[in-house]
């Protein structure tokens, strides 16, 4: 049975946390192998040229769960510094939420995706892109549970009169449009049976 904790990290000598994480085992030690160029891991190695190491905190929890508001709580208590709110170098809130950067954090993350071209991919990229999310075990599990979830839910009746009135309301499509759709499906049907043929052929 894994044993949960919630760690902080200090600076030496002044005892000012610059980071809180959650793990097990030892996953609160980890960061001081880390040698990306994360202000994290920069911040780690200057400590370690001049030879002092930060001071770790390591704070036991019930469980995961317990784990996760643990450092959600000590996050929202010391501030994070991208936010101007405290020193902590986190760039999200902790928990189990999504990620929440900072205002900067997204405009870089903007910038590095402008002009970036995406596709179109070939038949054999395809295949192995549907091949591995046919067989991703991630994809199965998230099926699974979108299964346990729906079973034996229905929607509502007052749900299911505004969608019926709303597609009575909508006006017919033109003969332009329904050939266009049928075009279109026509195609990708066409570029699905190539991309499984090509992908029989990768097995």
């Amino acid at each position: 049975m894994k044993t949960y904790y919630t760690y902080i990290y200090r600076r030496p000598g002044t005892d000012e946390p610059f980071y809180v994480g959650k793990g097990c085992s030892g996953r609160a030690y980890t960061h001081l192998r880390r040698k990306d160029k994360s202000y994290m891991a920069n911040t780690i190695q200057k400590m370690i040229n001049v030879g002092q190491r930060p001071e770790i905190e390591i704070i036991p929890a019930l469980d995961e769960e317990h784990a996760y508001f643990l450092e959600e709580c000590l996050i929202q208590a010391f501030g994070r510094k991208d936010l101007n709110k405290g020193p902590l170098l986190n760039h999200n809130d902790g928990g189990k939420g999504s990620p929440n950067p900072s205002p900067e954090v997204r405009a870089k993350m903007s910038a590095s995706h402008l002009g970036v071209k995406k596709g179109p991919h070939t038949l054999t990229g395809k295949a192995n892109i549907s091949y591995a999310q046919r067989n991703s075990p991630i994809v199965a599990a998230s099926r699974l549970h979108h299964s346990e979830v729906m079973t034996g839910r229905t929607t509502p009746e007052s749900v299911r009169n505004k969608m019926s009135t709303s597609h009575k309301a909508r006006p017919p499509f033109s003969e332009e449009h329904c050939a266009n759709i049928k075009k279109s499906a026509q195609a990708r049907g066409a570029r699905q049976r190539a991309a499984n043929a090509a992908a029989k052929e990768i097995k």
